[in-house]
């Protein structure tokens, strides 16, 4: 349904008032009729609402009641349809690959990252593709490649 403004704001007040004459107990604080449609909130009034929430969680039960209520419902973006970015020029990624080249990770990090990936089950699919691609004698022989580079840089960086 399509109302404009002036003929919603007045379905309003009449509803409001047929439900006061049926004996409801409303909380509505006027008639009816008088919103606030187009206010725009201030800059400060913005920030103040932001500063209000700021490192504010929600406890587990409320975490629990707002995805029982979300079980079964669509996701929110159901029927959006998402621009695509164009990709990144040729150009930027060499630069970006060479600002990064030769960085190396430290011994932590690359404790971290092994430890975030050890005992992680593959699933069938997943296992099968790398049994797949192994089987490949031309991968197998880039791969081995780039593990010798791999163990020369880090053996040339550990006497530097």
């Amino acid at each position: 349904m399509d109302l404009d403004e002036d003929l919603a704001l007045l379905a309003e007040y009449e509803l409001i008032d047929q439900y006061k004459r049926l004996n409801f107990a409303l909380s509505n604080l006027s008639e009816g009729g008088q919103g606030t449609s187009g206010y725009k909130f201030t800059p400060e009034q913005i920030e103040n609402v932001k500063a209000a929430h700021v490192g504010k969680k929600h406890s587990a039960e409320t975490k629990a009641k707002m995805s029982a209520a979300k079980k079964g419902k669509p996701p929110n973006n159901t029927g959006k349809v998402y621009k695509m970015k164009e990709p990144m020029p040729l150009e930027l990624r060499l630069k970006l690959g060479e600002q990064r080249r030769g960085r190396v990770m430290s011994e932590e990090s690359s404790r971290k990252k092994s430890l975030a990936t050890k005992g992680r089950a593959l699933s069938e699919t997943n296992r099968a593709n790398i049994k797949l691609a192994w089987q490949n004698p031309e991968l197998r022989a880039q791969h081995s490649q780039k593990m010798k580079e791999i163990i020369a840089m880090k053996k040339l960086q550990k006497t530097v």
